[in-house]
């Protein structure tokens, strides 16, 4: 078995190329390879497929990250541009400067304000919760409890995945629970997490462009465009770095 480790903006991904592993193939080596290497954060699978490269996450969940981290992979001939297949939608992928972009259409999110300071953005295959509450905790550990608490107060966990961000200014702090694997990490780095946080600015500050600083220190940039007061489509953008290739 085939796999490459990538650290898209700080947020270590294992990519799986797919040997037409079942689904409880698929769960049992999510659950080896964060075993054996112990900093993994998430896992996802490739084929080959015409025009492109598909992507499928060991929890079924959308990952942006894991999507540039792919498409970072598929770009490795030094072509410029490519698609990157997930979650049955097509996503451009390119480079800009020594950054990887991922860029879609919006007109499949839904958003409610769960409070003045908080806004649900659902985003395909993956919710979040977003704060602009301030919070202290002792530790990670307890933020992750707080905010898988928070997940299910607000029935999310339900669903193939789901997160609470923090957003303090630039600064966020995402908490990720995927349900399928069983996988509650507070991230290094969240690519669709920082999406929800752009979408969640734009909605409160009317802010359509956003650098946000990751727990990893790494920046990740969100666009948001609109199309006569109506979400149309987003750009991001971060740092991809390959840290290994290895036979396991």
């Amino acid at each position: 078995m085939k796999f490459e480790i990538l650290i898209p903006c700080g947020n270590p991904t294992a990519l799986v190329w797919d040997e037409n592993f079942s689904k409880t193939d698929k769960y049992e080596i999510n659950k080896n390879l964060m075993n054996k290497f112990n900093f993994i954060e998430q896992v996802g699978f490739l084929n080959k497929i015409d025009g492109g490269i598909k992507l499928e996450m060991a929890g079924g969940e959308t990952c942006l990250n894991a999507i540039r981290s792919a498409a970072f992979l598929e770009m490795s001939d030094n072509t410029n541009s490519c698609i990157v297949n997930s979650c049955g939608e097509d996503y451009q992928c390119g480079k800009f400067q020594n950054l990887i972009y991922i860029s879609n259409k919006l007109n499949s999110i839904n958003f409610k304000f769960l409070k003045d300071n908080q806004i649900l953005v659902n985003l395909k295959e993956i919710s979040h919760i977003v704060s602009f509450e301030k919070f202290s905790f002792k530790d990670d550990d307890e933020f992750k409890k707080f905010a898988f608490l928070e997940l299910q107060k607000h029935g999310l966990t339900k669903f193939k995945a789901c997160g609470f961000i923090i957003c303090d200014d630039d600064l966020i702090f995402p908490a990720v629970y995927v349900r399928d694997v069983d996988t509650l990490f507070f991230e290094s780095a969240c690519g669709s997490g920082s999406l929800a946080v752009g979408i969640a600015k734009n909605l409160t500050k009317g802010i359509n462009y956003c650098k946000l600083i990751q727990p990893s220190q790494k920046t990740i940039f969100v666009e948001i465009f609109k199309q006569n007061d109506n979400f149309d489509k987003f750009k991001l953008y971060g740092e991809v770095k390959i840290y290994d290739r290895k036979n396991f």
